[in-house]
């Protein structure tokens, strides 16, 4: 913990900049292995017959989403001097993708266990349902509530920070050549 608060301040640009990629390298790699798991895991027939029960953990997991995210953001608006938009309490519902975390805890349950398939089977189909569905209309959801606009301007703005850091990181080393 000290070293992700305090740490960051101390490294180099150059250090930042590979500690950064290497995380975000690792967390796709596992991400990855999670979901080729799944590919490997999952029983399309299985799913197809567990269609209603799919539908009732969507459900739940839709509205106790929306309870959590309106609910306290909410109580948060009441309750300080900031204003949470409600744009952006959209954005928070509907990004809340389930996914790796969900996936490896079904994965994990013991096989003695009563009705593992078909807990497996639900948080299978949550996961795809928000993967597939809710992944894809981000960027939608985005547009209409007009958050961003259709030229890609955060994917820009990423671009030009890194690139500012990286010039840093070389102004660096090459101050510590010399």
């Amino acid at each position: 913990m000290m070293t992700g608060n305090v740490g960051h301040r101390k490294m180099s640009s150059t250090t930042r900049i590979v500690l950064f990629t290497f995380w975000e390298y690792v967390a796709f790699v596992i991400t990855s292995l999670v979901f080729l798991t799944i590919g490997l895991e999952i029983n399309l027939p299985l799913l197809a017959n567990n269609i209603v029960p799919i539908g009732i953990a969507l459900i739940a997991t839709l509205l106790s989403r929306a309870v959590v995210v309106y609910g306290l953001t909410w109580l948060f608006s009441h309750q300080s001097s900031q204003n949470i938009p409600l744009s952006y309490r959209h954005v928070l519902f509907w990004g809340g993708l389930r996914g790796a975390i969900g996936v490896a805890l079904a994965l994990s349950l013991p096989y003695q266990l009563n009705n593992r398939s078909l807990l497996q089977s639900m948080t299978f189909g949550v996961v795809i349902f928000t993967v597939l569905l809710q992944g894809t209309t981000m960027r939608w959801l985005l547009r209409r509530l007009n958050l961003i606009n259709g030229d890609d301007e955060g994917e820009q703005n990423e671009s030009r920070e890194f690139a500012q850091q990286s010039a840093s990181a070389e102004h660096e080393v090459t101050e510590s050549l010399e």
